[in-house]
């Protein structure tokens, strides 16, 4: 008997791609293409034109149909999208997301899915956190906070692990988290989950939130720190500050078919933004309390106290803002204007991408695992202008003697009950400041010989003094140096939607003069600090004194090592030729300044603040000045009350804050 071959068979590969893609994406989008199979058996013919191996094309296709791909290209070039290694990474997530819809917390795979899950999560768009929906990934993630942190603490003395696998479903379950999510958690899961972590996020001695210590400012690290290092304060968990080995930090991830060098998020850090979310619960408000502000007026209370409506807006605002989620097509939405500008590969403020919200907490993964290595592709770890403006949170703190013995502490001697931290609000309105090219930034404070560079003053050098000032052009900073006045430095301070004096065609003239003197340390770049000299000492000379030549030569050596994006011609690409194009915005260091607005001075008291953004990784470090009073206070993700020695351990706790308005002013 003679056998017909299907009339498939007699269209041409296109179509059959085009069939293929309809039959997978318009059926159910959701899940691994498991229709595709019913096509791919009838018969050899058309097995053989569209299995992986010979249609990378097709898969390609169905990977940008059902997963999210933009923020790849943006973050690492277009040649990390090629179709080629898309097609590699539909078959990854498809088997990873079968993998955890079977809600195996014992399986063998599990570290390894959860990192699949975290960089879909970093990467969402939409289509992701519905893949990731389809897998019962919320389910699994509650199972494993609930039951799987506190395992094997016998080999820890007793202390929950900092394993990368619980960092991961950490975060996760916070990136997940929505309002109606959070909502619809019952008071014993909440419990028991704020029981699970809330060790993580209180003890910042034993669990940091940053990969470098936060008493350096500049990067990267010399090699007379590794030798400081040894000399560091002993600790029952470990060294004071707490210098982590970049191999214990790193780890391989699989990622559009190459392997990347990803720290795993900062446990301490996603712990605290989980336990602050979960533990906001509304103030109770004492009746006795003044209504308001002008009852108690009327009352004779002109002292700093709390009214009933000062309670009213503390409950009225979140402190951690949850990312909402995405539209599956929000792409179809935009302006051609705004699709354009989402599908150029190029990093820029303003995009709608969800997954552009998490582009600095990328990069700080991808390139802040190594301090003492200078990373020539790294992308933007801090958005310009995001601390302008009033701010809402809460603060939590130990007693000081309570935490005084769980920093002492070498067993863990059981958590302290949740009526015995205190909690209050905390509110700031601040200002942000740019140092524009090319401009000088102030350096750092410290003392270099302690191996500090100034955090208790929020790297601002002790003997700086400063004075803002309005002008025709902007509102502008100018900072002095109390011992020589000759020393001064000049920010702008920012304003949405008011570009700064940055002149692209000035710095590209700058950059061109610069490529000139570097070009010989190219070929080779230069790893000899004689060599580094003697380039900084001939840029000072040709370039002037009011250059930020260290940001000269890093943004020379930067251009000259990379390569224009390829074709997408299916070939694999090389590392070499990713090329991540991001705006530029002449910024090179970020200063805050700011107040409590007067109500909530009146209510909570009245504080000043400073601070700095580090470039290397985005921290921030804000001090907060009593008008009255001596004690101060640095916000880098926990609160910390200042120590006049530098090397003590400090008492700190979490916090939390998210803005109320954009930039303001209050009379």
């Amino acid at each position: 008997m003679l056998l017909q071959s299907s009339i498939l068979c007699r269209f041409p590969a296109e179509v059959l791609v085009d069939i293929a893609v309809d039959i997978v994406l318009l059926d159910d989008p959701l899940g691994p293409p498991s229709n595709l199979l019913s096509l791919l058996l009838t018969c050899k013919h058309i097995n053989y034109i569209l299995r992986f191996d010979n249609c990378r094309y097709l898969y390609g296709r169905i990977f940008r149909g059902k997963f999210d791909s933009r923020a790849v290209a943006r973050r690492r070039g277009v040649d990390a999208a090629l179709t080629s290694h898309q097609a590699a990474q539909l078959k990854a997530y498809c088997v990873a997301l079968k993998r955890i819809r079977s809600g195996d917390l014992d399986s063998e795979y599990l570290e390894d899915d959860l990192w699949t899950a975290f960089v879909m999560c970093l990467e969402n768009d939409g289509r992701n956190e519905a893949q990731l929906s389809w897998a019962r990934l919320d389910s699994l993630l509650e199972e494993h906070l609930r039951t799987r942190l506190w395992v094997d603490t016998h080999h820890y003395r007793g202390w929950p692990p900092e394993h990368t696998k619980h960092s991961l479903a950490i975060w996760l379950f916070w990136l997940r988290l929505d309002d109606v999510k959070l909502d619809a958690l019952s008071p014993d899961v909440r419990k028991q989950l704020l029981d699970a972590i809330r060790c993580y996020a209180h003890t910042a001695l034993r669990y940091p939130s940053f990969f470098a210590p936060d008493n350096h400012f500049k990067f990267p690290l010399s090699a007379d720190v590794l030798t400081a290092t040894l000399k560091t304060r002993m600790t029952p968990h470990g060294h004071w500050p707490q210098y982590r080995d970049p191999s214990q930090v790193i780890e391989k991830v699989t990622h559009y078919s190459r392997r990347l060098e990803l720290c795993a998020p900062i446990l301490g850090h996603g712990a605290k933004l989980l336990y602050m979310t979960l533990d906001e619960l509304p103030y109770q408000i004492p009746p006795s309390l003044a209504r308001d502000r002008e009852h108690a007026l009327a009352l004779g209370w002109s002292d700093v106290r709390a009214t009933q409506a000062d309670f009213l807006e503390a409950n009225a605002h979140r402190s951690v803002k949850l990312l909402a989620q995405s539209d599956w097509d929000w792409h179809s939405k935009l302006t051609p204007e705004q699709a354009r500008l989402e599908d150029d590969a190029a990093w820029r403020k303003g995009l709608h991408a969800k997954s552009a919200l998490l582009d600095e907490l990328w990069n700080r993964l991808a390139f802040c695992g190594d301090p003492w290595a200078d990373q020539v592709l790294k992308g933007v770890v801090y958005m310009p202008g995001s601390l302008s403006g009033l701010w809402q949170g809460r603060m939590h703190s130990f007693r000081p003697g309570e935490y005084s013995a769980l920093a002492r502490s070498t067993d863990y001697p059981g958590d302290i009950p949740d009526e015995h931290v205190q909690k209050w609000p905390v509110y700031f309105n601040l200002r942000e400041h740019h140092c524009i090219m090319p401009k000088t930034p102030m350096p750092a404070g410290g003392d270099a010989a302690e191996n500090d560079e100034g955090i208790y003053t929020a790297w601002f050098p002790s003997n700086v003094s400063w004075t803002e000032r309005e002008e025709r052009a902007g509102r502008f900073i100018e900072l002095r140096e109390n011992t020589n006045e000759l020393r001064k430095w000049e920010y702008e301070t920012y304003a949405e939607g008011r570009p700064n004096s940055h002149d692209e065609k000035e710095e590209e003239a700058t950059q061109e003069r610069a490529h000139q003197i570097v070009a010989g340390a190219v070929d080779q770049p230069p790893s000899d600090n004689d060599e580094i000299d003697q380039v900084r000492s001939t840029l000072n000379a040709a370039l002037g004194p009011d250059e930020n030549v260290d940001q000269v030569i890093s943004d020379a050596l930067s251009d000259a090592n990379r390569s224009p994006p390829a074709s997408d011609d299916g070939a694999e690409s090389d590392y070499e030729s990713e090329y991540v194009e991001n705006s530029c915005s002449g910024i090179c260091d970020v200063i805050v300044t700011g107040e409590s607005l007067p109500r909530h001075g009146q209510a909570w008291n009245h504080f000043h603040f400073y601070g700095r953004v580090r470039p290397w990784d985005g921290l921030i470090a804000i001090v907060r000045v009593p008008v009255e009073g001596p004690h101060l206070g640095s916000f880098v993700g926990s609160w910390r009350l200042r120590a006049n020695n530098r090397n003590a351990v400090p008492l700190e706790g979490p916090f939390a804050m998210s803005k109320v308005v954009g930039p303001r002013s209050e009379s």
